[in-house]
């Protein structure tokens, strides 16, 4: 629970230090996402190309956030403690986080898609909904030749996103 909260706190400050104006879904820029061309990555469905197993990478999510312009060296020392410590596995509807040895599962739904991106919503469990008065949280990977960019739904991807690379690559 307490690592629930770390992340929870995590994003309000991501919120309060100026990571932006809510999202709305209708600028769903691609920033970050490798093109080739302008064309598709792969012609896997979304739920083919989003199975698998993938860990956070610390140097590209620190590499971005330092690109942005938008945090201070206290800021990115502070977020760089939290990345490079998270492996997510996507299979069938469900989406496992092992974080620190933790480990979560979460039912997912992709609720839109395109060539390079998905948006998925994950529920919460009960104990999460009560800690976090939500029910569940939306998010949007876009896609890279090696694994993809994860953001959330709230924040824009050209202000804050965390890299994740496949494991078994």
């Amino acid at each position: 629970m307490r690592l629930i909260r770390t992340l929870t706190c995590l994003g309000v400050l991501l919120f309060v230090v100026g990571c932006g104006d809510l999202h709305t879904g209708e600028n769903t820029s691609d920033a970050g996402a490798d093109k080739h061309g302008g064309e598709s990555l792969n012609e896997q469905s979304a739920a083919e190309r989003l199975a698998g197993t993938y860990v956070s990478d610390r140097a590209a999510t620190i590499a971005f956030l330092e690109s942005t312009g938008h945090y201070n060296a206290d800021q990115l020392k502070s977020l760089g403690s939290s990345f490079g410590k998270t492996q997510l596995t996507y299979q069938g509807d469900t989406r496992t986080t092992v974080i620190n040895g933790v480990v979560s599962r979460h039912p997912f739904a992709i609720v839109d898609s395109g060539p390079d991106h998905v948006f998925i919503e994950s529920t919460w469990s009960p104990e999460e909904r009560a800690l976090m008065g939500e029910d569940s949280e939306t998010e949007r990977i876009e896609f890279t030749s090696d694994g993809f960019w994860l953001g959330k739904l709230q924040v824009p991807m050209d202000r804050f996103k965390e890299k994740f690379v496949r494991k078994d690559r």
